[in-house]
């Protein structure tokens, strides 16, 4: 996946890229580097979860602060948050049994307030996405 810019203008820019690290090897990192930008900022894809029970994923949030938070979602709705000050890298196992058929695996930054003034950092990444059969 090439570096895609989720969003670019007066709240400054948040970027999604593939990047590597010894401890996880390859991981999305979707990231703000200037100012606040508010909404979901989200990469997704398309996943068949007929047959699935259980989803993996290492997560690592940093320089969030207040106002940028991580998610994942299916189709919208919230299966994962952090709202915390951040955490290192950490293998999330989350309960996905209720679902089926194909839905949008969507991993997010959430940005709380817009401010053209208030200069922050934040970095959601993840990585190792696994699928857990029933």
């Amino acid at each position: 996946m090439p570096p895609y810019t989720l969003y670019d203008g007066q709240y400054g820019t948040v970027l999604a890229e593939v990047k590597y690290q010894s401890f996880v090897g390859y991981y999305l990192s979707i990231y703000q580097t200037e100012k606040r930008r508010a909404g979901h900022h989200t990469w997704s894809i398309d996943i068949d979860f007929t047959g699935i029970s259980s989803l993996k994923i290492f997560t690592q949030r940093y320089f969030g602060g207040s106002g940028a938070y991580l998610y994942i979602r299916l189709d919208g709705t919230t299966i994962f948050s952090d709202t915390s000050t951040g955490h290192s890298w950490t293998e999330r196992t989350l309960d996905v049994s209720a679902y089926s058929g194909v839905k949008s695996l969507q991993l997010s930054m959430y940005g709380s307030l817009n401010s053209t003034s208030t200069a922050y950092n934040c970095n959601c990444d993840f990585a190792k996405i696994t699928l857990m059969r029933s």
